[in-house]
């Protein structure tokens, strides 16, 4: 096993205003601590948890102050097959004019299969929770929840070169009235790594 200790400064600079004339700059930070544990060389699962804090330049934007946690799993019993379950929450910046930010709880499962050495294919299902934050004066918060499937296949003709099609369903759950919906995305990724 391993323990750690991490933390991290961030500053979120708009160098415009937004519709409604309010600054959403913000500056934060984050403290967690963590433990890695090996299960016996095919299971790893990683652990953490902690504190964040996001203070806003507008006084309209209430800061955010919330626990913090996560945690990864590795689990491989084919040399082929990895599964990685995870769960991680964040504070993320919102573009509706009535929420500066939400605060982000992701929990799900990655699966990567490679088929050969040069093709793998990817597949992920998860559950996310936005609660966003209202500004100052405005009743009602918003909580939309996100159900996603992804499924896809990763083709590469060199070491550095990939291809491959995606295609992901989501389906959102708001409880603000008019805002749900079902989207199908299709996707043809080309890309270069080093």
């Amino acid at each position: 096993y391993e323990v750690w200790v991490r933390g991290g400064l961030n500053q979120r600079t708009y160098f415009q205003l937004d519709s409604s004339g309010l600054n959403r700059s913000s500056s934060g930070f984050d403290v967690v601590g963590g433990i890695l544990l090996d299960l016996g060389g095919i299971t790893a699962v990683e652990i953490f948890a902690g504190y964040m804090q996001q203070t806003y330049q507008s006084s309209q934007f209430a800061n955010i102050s919330t626990p913090k946690f996560g945690l990864t799993g590795y689990w491989n019993p084919l040399r082929e097959l990895w599964v990685k379950p995870f769960v991680v929450r964040t504070i993320d910046d919102s573009s509706l004019t009535t929420s500066a930010a939400y605060i982000n709880t992701s929990t799900g499962v990655d699966v990567n299969y490679n088929v050969r050495p040069n093709i793998r294919l990817d597949g992920r299902a998860a559950y996310t929770i936005a609660d966003y934050l209202p500004v100052a004066g405005i009743p009602g918060t918003r909580y939309d929840q996100y159900v996603t499937f992804r499924i896809g296949a990763v083709y590469l003709p060199t070491e550095h070169f990939f291809v491959g099609p995606t295609y992901q369903y989501t389906n959102l759950n708001s409880n603000q009235p008019g805002s749900g919906y079902d989207q199908s995305v299709i996707m043809l990724r080309l890309g270069a790594r080093l």
